[in-house]
């Protein structure tokens, strides 16, 4: 496996590691850290997501953890009660957009 963080690539040969999940989030986290240094931000297990109520008042929850713990499984959740929505938020910094997701069912990893 070889990174260029300069392009922003990552290269796996015979290394067995194409379908393993974990070895994929590992280099892109790898990849995100290194950028991130670079850039003045921190990459992370991370996911914000903004809660709307009927009366349009917003809370947000965010949540850093591990793999399996359930960042993905709410992420995903659709809201029930009628009225309420949910959306995954955009990171900024200093005004720039880091990430974009504008609905529950593309996370933010």
């Amino acid at each position: 496996m070889a990174m260029d963080v300069e392009k922003r690539e990552i290269w796996s040969v015979g290394c067995g590691c194409e379908d393993a999940i974990l070895c994929k989030t590992e280099a892109a986290l790898r990849m995100a850290s290194l950028v991130g240094k670079r850039e003045r931000w921190l990459a992370e297990r991370m996911t914000i997501i903004a809660i709307t109520a009927p009366d349009k008042s917003e809370h947000f929850i965010g949540l850093a953890g591990p793999d399996g713990s359930g960042k993905t499984t709410l992420a995903f959740m659709q809201p029930t009660l009628p009225g309420w929505q949910g959306n995954l938020e955009v990171s900024r910094n200093n005004g720039e957009e880091r990430e974009i997701s504008t609905t529950l069912h593309f996370p933010i990893f």
